[in-house]
């Protein structure tokens, strides 16, 4: 049911009305002394019985359902990331001379010619020099606290 409706409250729904479909009572017994009793033991025993069998399909349906909820969120978060990134930098290249991205340890990551040229370097020169390098040592000192 779960599959159907693509909603796990509506399956729990549609699966309660089939235990409710699916569970058998006795004949109307005549004698009231017990007859009472059997009939709501076998009852219960009965929606017992359907539920054992409804419950592990209506939680792997919940839990599919939840999964793919969770990962269409974090798709759809990266391609707002992505989109908001791309805009960035953009902007950046339209704004500035060079636009430089460097790795955690401030080397630069995938050096532009524009960075090359700003800093009157070859692209290559710049594979494996840290931008604090290329600063003057107050200014380094500086931009390391920051």
């Amino acid at each position: 049911a779960g599959f159907a409706f693509c909603d796990h409250r509506k399956a729990a729904m549609m699966q309660i009305a089939w235990i409710m479909l699916k569970t058998q009572t006795p004949p109307h017994v005549s004698n009231p002394d017990n007859g009472l009793n059997q009939v709501w033991d076998v009852l219960l025993w009965e929606i017992f019985r359907q539920f054992v069998f409804i419950t592990p399909m209506w939680l792997s349906w919940f839990s599919v359902e939840y999964f793919v909820r969770q990962f269409t969120e974090l798709m759809v978060q990266k391609a707002d990331v992505n989109a908001s990134l791309d805009a960035a930098r953009s902007v950046l290249a339209s704004q500035c001379d060079a636009e430089a991205f460097l790795r955690a340890d401030l080397r630069f990551h995938n050096p532009s010619a524009k960075m090359a040229h700003f800093f009157g370097m070859k692209t290559e020169d710049l594979k494996d020099i840290r931008l604090v390098d290329l600063l003057d040592s107050r200014d380094a000192a500086r931009f390391e606290k920051l």
